[in-house]
């Protein structure tokens, strides 16, 4: 590993275990660390914080299971059959699911959760996840919430009344509503766009055009192919500043199982898009902390911006600092700001960032569907008198 700052046996020894293919070097790297004094309760909450619970049990039991304690084994153990358990039946709801909206006509593709845990990982019980995300087209979202609700789902956005509920769906910028099983067991994201409301390149990265088809469990399903994926995992991380080592972790996975990608043309297709730092920052990640490897040629393309390697070792500082302070929502939308490089980009996400009402306002001031129009004045009050301070102490 190349990691430009010093760290922890216990975060050295996890980031040898993120990995679902150990190579000799790594196993003895793993042997020598597990010589040293570790902390097994600190080790075990870090990766459950990090969602790597099912690769740090199974290197650690494949490798060297008598160099660990009993106890930490047990918990170890315990933590990965809780996430099998889940993920057998979260990938079960999953093609459930599909099948009922491909029998009524509904278009329907997933590309977290299961999907990606089958496709990067090879197996659905090796990472941590905890619900669902489908991807329908605005026009389906209608028919597709009547049919969760046939099977016992319930949004959880509850609205005031049904001109704010029919301004959420009619708006541009309202790309997701959650729901939630009857008995509490399967949470699910409902999407008709890229996550983020606020991103400004949302039509360039138009997911429906760019699908394979996979296999989950042996039934067929549509996915985005890999190298949207990828430019999706980037942009998930950049997002919400790194603040998770497996989503470093499932960038690695990827380009290790895709070795044969060329990546120049993925770096340049990600600058036409306007998402060059965001996905150079991942691939950086990827390879000081996991071993990735790339080409020199591509490496420099990457290293030849020093923005991007000062955020990097700025994202590892925070994630292998037990001590660090992890960022909070206006952190990392400042943090996300610096990701995105021109400038009109910059722009349009400050003004949909102050600008567009969220469901704060319409729960703060519930107002008729003819006076929405003043929500855009209430949103900048009540930011301004929230963050003024944030910021001034941010920049002085």
């Amino acid at each position: 590993m190349n990691i430009p700052v010093a760290i922890r046996p216990e975060e050295n020894l996890l980031l040898c275990c993120s990995r679902t293919e150990l190579d000799s070097e790594r196993a003895e790297r793993i042997r020598v660390l597990l010589q040293k004094e570790i902390n097994w309760s600190y080790l075990i909450e870090t990766a459950l914080r990090h969602g790597l619970i099912p690769l740090l049990y199974r290197n650690l039991k494949t490798t060297h299971p008598d160099a660990i304690p009993n106890g930490a084994l047990e918990k170890l153990r315990k933590y990965f059959l809780i996430n099998a358990s889940r993920n057998i039946c979260l990938t079960e709801e999953l093609i459930k699911l599909l099948h009922l909206f491909e029998k009524h006509g509904i278009t329907a593709i997933t590309y977290k959760g299961p999907t990606m845990a089958a496709s990067i990982y090879g197996d659905i019980i090796l990472r941590q996840f905890c619900d669902l995300d489908i991807l329908i087209q605005n026009k389906d979202v209608p028919g597709v919430k009547e049919l969760l609700i046939g099977q016992g789902y319930q949004p959880i956005l509850i609205f005031n009344n049904a001109a704010e509920e029919e301004v959420y769906f009619r708006s541009p910028y309202k790309r997701s509503l959650h729901f939630v099983r009857g008995d509490g067991k399967v949470p699910l994201d409902l999407h008709w766009g890229i996550e983020s409301r606020y991103l400004s390149f949302a039509k360039g990265l138009d997911l429906l055009e760019h699908l394979e088809q996979t296999y989950l469990n042996g039934h067929a399903i549509k996915t985005v192919n890999t190298e949207y994926l990828l430019y999706l995992l980037c942009i998930h991380g950049a997002q919400h500043a790194w603040t998770q080592i497996n989503w470093i972790c499932d960038i690695a996975e990827l380009m290790k199982r895709r070795r044969d990608m060329d990546w120049e043309e993925i770096i340049d297709r990600a600058h036409a898009l306007g998402i060059h730092r965001m996905v150079s920052c991942g691939f950086l990640l990827a390879v000081w902390l996991l071993d990735v490897e790339l080409q020199e040629k591509v490496l420099q393309r990457i290293k030849i911006d020093p923005w991007v390697q000062s955020m990097a070792r700025q994202v590892i500082r925070k994630l292998l600092h037990s001590k660090a302070e992890w960022p909070g929502r206006f952190d990392r939308q400042m943090f996300y700001l610096k990701m995105i490089e021109r400038i009109e980009d910059k722009a349009r996400y400050c003004f949909n960032l102050v600008m567009l009402p969220t469901h704060a306002e319409w729960s703060t001031i519930p107002l008729p569907k003819p006076l929405y129009s003043l929500y855009y004045v209430v949103r900048p009050v009540r930011l301004a008198g929230k963050y003024t301070q944030k910021v001034f102490k941010y920049f002085y």
